[in-house]
């Protein structure tokens, strides 16, 4: 027989039924609990826009120190309302918090390659309220995410220039130069094992002098790249273009002073024409401003046997001054054609002179100006400002290495070698091990300045009339 508790005639004996009725917690707290979530968020939402400062209970972080001036100014970057709160929705992944054209206002963004399929948003990239002091310092999967694979994300045409990266130093291919085997294109004729050498090179003043990498290659005052290397400021010291006053010059100490004083005075680093006519400017001047003495000025000493057409006749005082005069401006006017050619020899002709360091390229008749035809052309000295255009470097941030550690330039003779070091060489310290930066930011900028400037050039004056024309 069963129980009585499992009997279904007394089930309505054992369940109280009027249970429904009575008091519950949680039923006397939902009310307040159901008002409290809605009465809350806007009483946080007035305090956010009543109170200074109280926008910093639902922001995710503080911002990067270069936007640190906009910490409490929301408006400067978030510029359309409800874009943090679309975000949240999953069916539209393209939604920003801020605007590119917000960005813009301040950053000049390039854009990445002209070949690019699409441009992603800046703030794809460059994620704000995340306690980060640079917003450039992305990471490694933004640039693979394209780079380990450029063929789907590129323009048709042309293979890309560019191949797959995956990291560094593995999965990163040889630098560009070295892949297509380039050649310095330097025009100079140059030694660099020969200005290296332990014993030093001997001085136009006879003493020695021992010369290092940074006495030539001096970097900018960012400490990234090198100057350009000046002839004045690193080649005049030990390769000055001497010209001097040649011949005996009869005159009082005066004009010895000022001969001395000549001398001293080298030619000027410039294209032969400008040469010449600076040489010219100063031997004039030099014979203007200098009491020399006309040699045979003793009418007992003229030559008398060039035949004439009539008698000589005796000439008055007066004739023979004024043949005195033309004989003394004829003199001055020889001297500086004799010393002229004298130190064009010297510095056009001599294997010590101009052609000791620049090419000298083979006359074409019929393109030199008149006057012009006899003197010497020498080919553009294209030596490169920058190399690896598509990467950055800090020269500073090196120091501590000698030159020679990366540039084999102590065995190099020969202007058209290249002393840029290979990927290997870098990798030898950008690395995992020895932990240099070895992330893409290290060393690559995304956005392409050169189009930026090409942009801004198209902006300018000289961009608008170059469309009009065109």
């Amino acid at each position: 027989m069963p129980s009585e508790f499992r009997d279904p005639k007394n089930l309505a004996n054992w369940i109280e039924l009027d249970y429904f009725r009575r008091p519950s917690p949680l039923r006397r707290w939902r009310r307040w609990i159901i008002w409290g979530s809605l009465v809350l968020p806007l009483l946080v939402v007035v305090a956010a826009f009543a109170f200074p400062g109280a926008s910093t209970l639902f922001q995710a972080g503080p911002v990067s120190d270069a936007h640190s001036m906009f910490n409490e100014d929301c408006q400067r970057c978030h510029t359309e309302s409800f874009q943090t709160v679309r975000r949240f929705l999953p069916w539209n992944e393209s939604v920003r918090a801020v605007s590119d054209q917000a960005c813009q206002q301040c950053h000049e963004g390039a854009r990445h390659s002209a070949r690019q399929v699409s441009e992603p948003s800046c703030s794809s990239c460059h994620r704000e309220h995340r306690g980060r002091t640079e917003l450039v310092a992305v990471r490694d999967s933004h640039c693979t995410s394209c780079h380990a694979n450029l063929e789907p994300h590129r323009q048709g045409g042309a293979p890309s220039q560019v191949e797959n990266v995956t990291s560094f130093p593995s999965g990163h291919p040889e630098f560009g130069l070295w892949r297509r085997q380039e050649s310095d294109p330097g025009q100079l004729h140059f030694n660099h094992k020969a200005h290296l050498a332990a014993g030093g090179l001997l001085t136009p003043t006879g003493q020695k002098r021992v010369l290092q990498c940074v006495d030539c290659h001096v970097p900018d005052s960012a400490g990234r790249y090198i100057q350009p290397i000046k002839y004045e400021n690193h080649c005049a010291s030990c390769h000055p273009l001497s010209v001097q006053i040649v011949g005996e010059v009869k005159g009082d100490p005066r004009v010895e002073q000022a001969v001395s004083a000549f001398n001293k005075i080298p030619a000027p680093h410039r294209e032969p024409a400008l040469v010449r006519a600076v040489l010219r400017d100063r031997l004039l001047e030099f014979v203007r401003t200098q009491p020399l003495k006309l040699q045979g000025d003793n009418p007992q000493t003229l030559d008398r046997s060039v035949p004439r057409s009539r008698p000589l006749e005796m000439a008055t005082p007066a004739q023979w001054k004024w043949t005195l005069g033309q004989l003394n401006d004829m003199e001055r006017l020889l001297f500086p054609h004799v010393q002229l050619e004298v130190n064009e020899r010297v510095l056009f002709q001599n294997a010590a002179g101009c052609r000791f360091c620049h090419v000298e390229k083979s006359r074409q008749a019929g393109t030199e100006a008149e006057g012009l035809s006899d003197l010497p052309r020498y080919a553009q000295t294209n030596i490169r400002a920058r190399w690896f255009e598509h990467s950055r470097f800090s020269h500073q941030s090196h120091q501590m290495l000698n030159c020679t550690e990366c540039h084999s330039a102590r065995e190099s003779s020969l202007t058209r070698e290249v002393l840029l070091p290979r990927a290997e060489t870098c990798a030898q310290c950008h690395n995992s091990r020895v932990k240099a930066a070895y992330d893409c930011n290290t060393c690559h900028d995304y956005h392409d300045r050169g189009a930026r400037h090409e942009l801004h050039k198209l902006n300018t004056i000289e961009g608008f009339l170059h469309k009009a024309k065109h």
